[in-house]
């Protein structure tokens, strides 16, 4: 992984050891929002996953196919 400053930080003419301090607590916090982004995820999985099983199995398949026509109708990325 790239250690970058923060926007704009690169013009404060910040010392060896501020740039450091900044990279060290880059790298602490990422690791911690990591962590938060991945429960997120799951809870949207898990509420997705609820929400899904209060539809009859006819709405389940329509949801699907319209699903599958959205994905379809979605440019390809490069």
């Amino acid at each position: 992984m790239t250690r970058r400053l923060p926007n704009n930080y690169g013009k404060l003419q910040l010392s060896d050891a501020q740039k450091e301090t900044i990279y060290g607590l880059q790298t602490m916090y990422n690791s911690k929002i990591e962590a938060l982004e991945e429960q997120i995820q799951k809870l949207k999985e898990q509420r997705d996953a609820e929400i899904e099983s209060v539809l009859t199995p006819a709405q389940k398949q329509a949801l699907k196919a319209l699903l599958s026509q959205s994905k379809s109708k979605e440019p390809a990325t490069n």
